[in-house]
């Protein structure tokens, strides 16, 4: 890469930029001999981004190198030059296009955000012009008398946010660049350093308060979806689209995500990736996010659970998860030869794995003694990360996930597990989970959190988030939906109290396979944020979100719903069960349009 530019003013960026040759543009004739020399003459491609007059300099220098009946290309940025000179092939991109035409505009937008996600784009070196709109007519002026060089001007249309400095003057601090957020996040300020990067300054503005619910979102590494639905899916479930979700989640707020496990192909879940080595993948690409990864005794030993976790914790500085899950697809065990316990003894192994995860991460040498471990003084090394963040008395340094509504899931997370993931319920199903679980954490001395499944459509108009539902639903794969509710069912149908995670769900609920429609975050943004306060009133601590289209949704839900959430928190929502239920209950007993 041969870059011609004031090698004064620009030589120590582009070279860091990764240019391999630098020659000055001061002496036009003197420039255009060096890269003909460097070049030997079969130069054949050029950029201009600087004026016709250099845009034609290049056009004569690429003809003239051109000694093959291949032709040249010169892409002028800043304006086309007057001559067509032979053998070279003029292409410019007028700005106007990039508004006069919606495809290209948008397509331009999400390639720039992909490379920036990436970061493979260096952005500009930027400069803030004072005086507002004000303001504009002296910038100008500073261009035309060419004293910014590369640095591009931004004008503020808003007011910025400031903050004291340490000298008591006010400094600019960073706002959303949606302008549609601008008005909520002007109440909003960081209440620690955290070290925020530009790209994380939204989200660390949205997840300044300690009392705030959280959320988290399913990574679609199975393909599918998450719906077993024909219905047409913005979502891929390729490594690369997932590393592009999640640091789109990251930007704009979630702060958790769980990966899948699954070992072979079911009800439209046709390819899967494993979750272990996925969530690695996501961990390295983002700075912020915590990932879930899902994991399923039988298949996995808690000796190499307990090693590969705790190893990942050193490489992402804490932020490795678990989700234990203890199988409802049978066909999957024998696929894979694995014994199939029945219910009990599914959630018994399952327990068993948790505790020995909990004493291989926390005790010096580890001996235990169960029906499926046993451990002889395991000396662990390296022990898991340790976060600077308090410690909580009982819980793992791995926090430990888990789900399940029967007795035998309730026992085994109220004495070992840290979070207990419920699957959609009606309103009087949550609090009656919620405050079970609590009784049995308080007998055992232990505390416990709780998550939500939800799969969220937020849209501007009810009906249009509605006319949604019944597209996925109308759409279902019915073979598909009703062979996965004959595999649950009878997988709960063991249990002791005969009613597993879908004892209670119909074949429109299982559309959805956690029954995520039953949670109610259907309908306009406000609508949403206001069910939100209500599951965090009743004691719901993070929302697991799933979407239709992951390409837009992630991002729409962190720009549009979020910002109302924490609007509405700092308004003291969230906290008065009983208001909360007045105000928006209505809803999980069938008053909806």
């Amino acid at each position: 890469m041969i870059c011609v530019a004031d090698s004064a003013k620009h030589g120590t960026r582009l070279y860091d930029l990764g240019a391999d040759i630098l020659v000055d543009r001061l002496d036009q004739e003197r420039a255009l001999s060096i890269i003909k020399s460097i070049t030997g003459g079969r130069l054949r491609f050029a950029i201009d981004a600087y004026s016709t007059e250099s845009a034609q300099a290049l056009q004569t220098m690429l003809s003239s190198s051109n000694t093959s009946n291949v032709p040249s290309h010169l892409l002028s940025l800043a304006g086309p030059s007057k001559l067509q000179a032979e053998g070279v092939i003029q292409h410019t991109l007028p700005i106007k296009i990039f508004h006069d035409v919606l495809e290209i505009g948008e397509s331009v937008m999400s390639w720039l955000e992909e490379l920036f996600l990436a970061e493979a784009l260096s952005l500009p070196h930027v400069e803030i012009a004072e005086g507002g709109l004000a303001g504009v007519n002296d910038a100008l002026d500073r261009l035309r008398r060419n004293e910014l060089g590369a640095k591009r001007i931004v004008v503020p249309v808003t007011q910025l946010r400031t903050s004291p400095s340490a000298s008591g003057s006010q400094t600019p601090t960073k706002s959303h660049p949606d302008p549609a957020a601008a008005p909520i996040l002007d109440d909003l300020t960081l209440e620690d350093d955290k070290g925020s990067t530009p790209e994380l300054a939204y989200a660390d503005a949205m997840n300044s308060s300690p009392d705030r619910i959280r959320f988290a979102y399913w990574v679609p590494n199975v393909s599918g979806g998450l719906v077993i639905s024909k219905i047409p899916q913005k979502t891929d479930w390729s490594h690369k689209a997932n590393i592009f979700y999640a640091r789109t989640a990251e930007r704009v707020g979630f702060e958790l995500a769980l990966t899948q496990i699954r070992f072979m192909a079911g009800y439209g879940a046709e390819n899967q990736h494993e979750s272990v080595s996925l969530s690695q993948a996501l961990l390295q690409a983002t700075k912020r996010l915590r990932v879930i990864a899902a994991i399923l005794p039988g298949p996995w030993n808690p000796t190499i659970v307990a090693k590969q976790l705790s190893s990942i914790s050193h490489y992402s500085e804490g932020r490795i998860a678990v989700m234990v899950v203890f199988g409802w697809f049978k066909a999957e065990f024998t696929a894979i030869g694995q014994w199939w316990l029945d219910h009990a003894e599914r959630y018994r192994r399952g327990r068993e794995m948790i505790e020995c995860l909990r004493g291989i991460w926390t005790e010096e040498k580890f001996s235990y003694r169960g029906d499926f471990y046993q451990f002889h003084d395991y000396p662990l090394k390296p022990k898991p990360y340790e976060s600077v963040a308090p410690k909580v008395p009982s819980r793992s340094p791995i926090e430990i996930f888990q789900g399940g509504n029967s007795e035998d899931a309730r026992e085994t997370a109220a004495a070992v597990s840290d979070v207990y993931f419920m699957n959609g319920n009606t309103l009087e199903g949550f609090q009656s989970q919620i405050e079970d679980l609590r009784a049995r954490t308080k007998k055992e001395g232990r505390t416990i959190q709780f998550a939500v499944n939800a799969f969220v459509i937020a849209r501007e108009t009810e009906e249009e988030a509605l006319h949604t539902l019944r597209a996925i639903q109308g759409a279902a794969d019915t073979e598909a939906v009703e062979g996965f509710r004959q595999q649950v069912q009878n997988a709960g149908a063991a249990s002791k109290d005969k009613k597993g995670m879908w004892a209670d769900s119909k074949v429109e609920d299982l559309v959805q396979y956690n029954d995520g429609f039953k949670t109610k975050l259907i309908g306009t943004y406000e609508q949403v944020a206001e069910r939100v306060c209500l599951l965090k009133a009743i004691g719901m601590n993070i929302i697991l979100c799933g979407f239709l289209h992951y390409d837009e949704e992630l991002r729409l839900f962190g720009e549009k719903v979020l910002p109302l959430v924490r609007r509405l928190e700092k308004e003291g929502r969230g906290k008065d069960k009983a208001f909360e239920i007045a105000k928006t209950g209505d809803v999980y007993h069938g008053v909806q349009k």
